[in-house]
């Protein structure tokens, strides 16, 4: 048995993320599988939420081999209120406990963690603080939003707050390690590599136990997922004068309407579906004759690298992040994002059992041996050990204070100021915190007297 890691193992989830909306989107049983095997090296784990009471009834059928305890928003507070209760709650969870090991589960839960481990730094607990991100966060809302919107600019400080807090970063692909520490000046000795996981309990399925001619998809409905492309290829390959049966669609997002107009439109053989449970969407990827994705950009993608595991041959587009876990030719097929390039792939494959075969077998050894649970915690322990080891911000600073665009707004600057203050405010021990709002006020009420004073003058 591994010598323990911490004392506690405090594992925030993203804001908006709760353990209830883990249960809803069927991911419950995949993620929590990770935490409850690293809870092993642990004394005791803590769950830092934004759900309500739910997530406690949830945490307390969850499995876990050493104390599991939920804080969570029970009240409903105000985000930026609920941060520094939060660290609050999670610090009075960990009494007793000489080491805590803090790791986010998306950089998007970054701000919470910083705030819980200067909580505990406050209180002499020694802390390791892990930013962990299965994706670039801030490249995909400039993605959506525009790399010079307000939503990217937020989301790029956010990011970078986490980021270079952190004793050490933990990514999916060398791809956006590298990003990361180019962009927030991260040295790469703190740097970790760990892919997403599979869960890989199950033996790979053969050719006849797959459906003929079925191509199925699983994900969210969004515009950067590009299936449109693989509705189009659908179209193109479908019978009777191809071998395309079917195409499912599992997943639920904005782009649906538009998506089932596309289907009606071009006479594709589409049957569309809501997400599933994790356990019932391998049992499809065990079925389906293959597996097919166009993204226009990912982290490391969880549903291509299930399917491989699978034993499912998979066509996915040359893109970032998206083919980095196939091998062309050997353990699947990475073609050009286009309908009619996904089209021919996929017919080749439906046509050719023996190939879809030998594609399938291969994809699902490599993954496997490259992205397996037991492989998975064997790398999480290690980040949690460098992270307890460098334990760079021992001081307990505050993290640097992040500057949003309504302060300088004429509509919203005065309620803005009041929450960044209450938020800064927060993250500060008592009586630093005293003596910096008695700082504030001095300066307010000063420069209250200037103002009145001008006006005098001017009357």
């Amino acid at each position: 048995m591994q010598s323990r890691v911490a004392d506690a193992l405090v594992f925030v989830l993203s804001e908006g993320t709760p353990l209830s909306a883990w249960r809803d989107l069927g991911m419950l049983e995949r993620e929590w599988s990770l935490v409850e095997r690293l809870a092993a090296s642990f004394g005791r784990v803590i769950v830092v939420s934004d759900g309500g009471a739910e997530d406690e009834e949830i945490a307390r059928s969850l499995a876990s081999p050493c104390p599991l305890e939920c804080v969570c928003n029970r009240d409903g507070t105000e985000r930026a209120a609920w941060r520094a209760e939060a660290a609050r709650r999670a610090a009075a969870a960990a009494r007793g406990c000489a080491t805590a090991y803090v790791r986010t589960n998306q950089f998007a839960s970054g701000e919470q963690a910083l705030a819980v481990a200067a909580r505990l730094r406050e209180g002499g607990v020694r802390v390791g603080l892990a930013a962990r991100g299965g994706y670039l966060w801030s490249r995909f809302e400039a993605a959506e939003h525009g790399p010079e919107s307000r939503v990217a600019a937020e989301v790029a400080s956010r990011e970078g707050e986490i980021v270079r807090g952190a004793d050490v970063v933990i990514g999916t692909s060398p791809l956006m390690l590298d990003e990361v520490c180019w962009r927030y000046g991260v040295a790469t000795a703190r740097a970790a590599l760990i892919p997403n996981f599979v869960i890989d309990d199950e033996p790979p399925a053969g050719a006849s136990e797959r459906e003929r001619g079925t191509v199925l998809y699983a994900g969210q409905l969004v515009a950067r997922k590009r299936v449109e492309v693989l509705i189009e290829a659908a179209a193109r390959v479908a019978a009777p004068r191809g071998p395309l049966s079917r195409l499912d669609v599992v997943g639920e997002g904005p782009e649906e309407g538009a998506l089932r107009s596309l289907a009606s439109r071009l006479g594709a053989p589409v049957r569309f579906g809501p997400r599933v449970p994790h356990r019932e969407l391998l049992a499809r990827m065990r079925r389906c004759a293959v597996y097919a994705q166009a993204s226009a950009y990912e982290g490391h993608p969880k549903t291509v690298i299930e399917a491989m595991c699978a034993g499912a041959p998979v066509v996915v587009a040359a893109a970032p992040g998206l083919d980095a876990p196939v091998e062309t030719g050997v353990t699947g097929l990475c073609v050009p994002g286009d309908a009619d390039s996904f089209a021919y792939a996929i017919g080749e494959l439906l046509r050719d059992a023996d190939w879809s075969e030998s594609l399938g077998s291969a994809a699902a050894a490599s993954v496997r041996r490259r992205f397996g649970l037991a492989a998975t915690v064997e790398r999480e322990i290690e980040a949690a050990r460098r992270a307890m080891a460098a334990n760079r911000s021992a001081s307990g600073a505050p993290p640097p204070v992040r500057w949003e665009g309504a302060l300088l707004s004429d509509a919203s600057c005065a309620e803005a100021w009041t929450r960044s203050l209450r938020g800064f405010a927060g993250r500060l021990p008592p009586e630093r915190r005293a003596a910096f709002l008695n700082a504030v006020g001095r300066e307010v009420r000063a420069l209250c007297a200037a103002r009145d004073g001008a006006s005098e003058e001017a009357a």
